[in-house]
C-alpha cells in the first residue's frame, strides 16, 4: 500500500471474537473456513424467528470490529454460504466482488 504507515495496521487472527467486537442480530463463533481461521456468522435464534420480509430486510446483522478507520484500505478475505432454509430471496456473497483498488 503507498503511503500506509504499518505502525497503524490493526489484524486479527479470528481464532476469537475480537475483544470490543459488537454483534448486531448475529452470533459469531470462531472456527476454519477455507483452511484459515475465521468467523461462522450467523443471525441469533430471535432473529430467525422473526418474520422475514416483515421484521427485517436489509437489517443490520453485522459484527463491528473495534478498529477506528478514518482513511486507507480494507481488505478481508469473504466466504459465504446460505443456508438449507434460507428463503429464495436470500443472498450470499454468490459473485466476487470488482477490486476497486
Amino acid at each position: 500500500m503507498s503511503g500506509a504507515n504499518p505502525s497503524h495496521v490493526t489484524r486479527f487472527d479470528l481464532s476469537s471474537v475480537p475483544d470490543g467486537a459488537v454483534l448486531r442480530s448475529v452470533v459469531a463463533k470462531p472456527g476454519r473456513v477455507v483452511h484459515r481461521n475465521g468467523l461462522r456468522v450467523s443471525l441469533t435464534a430471535a432473529a430467525v424467528a422473526r418474520v422475514p420480509e416483515i421484521d427485517y430486510i436489509d437489517r443490520p446483522t453485522f459484527v463491528m470490529l473495534p478498529v477506528t478507520f478514518e482513511r486507507g484500505r480494507i481488505a478481508v478475505d469473504l466466504h459465504s454460504q446460505l443456508t438449507a432454509s434460507a428463503p429464495d430471496y436470500a443472498r450470499g456473497c454468490r459473485d466476487r466482488l470488482p477490486d476497486r483498488g
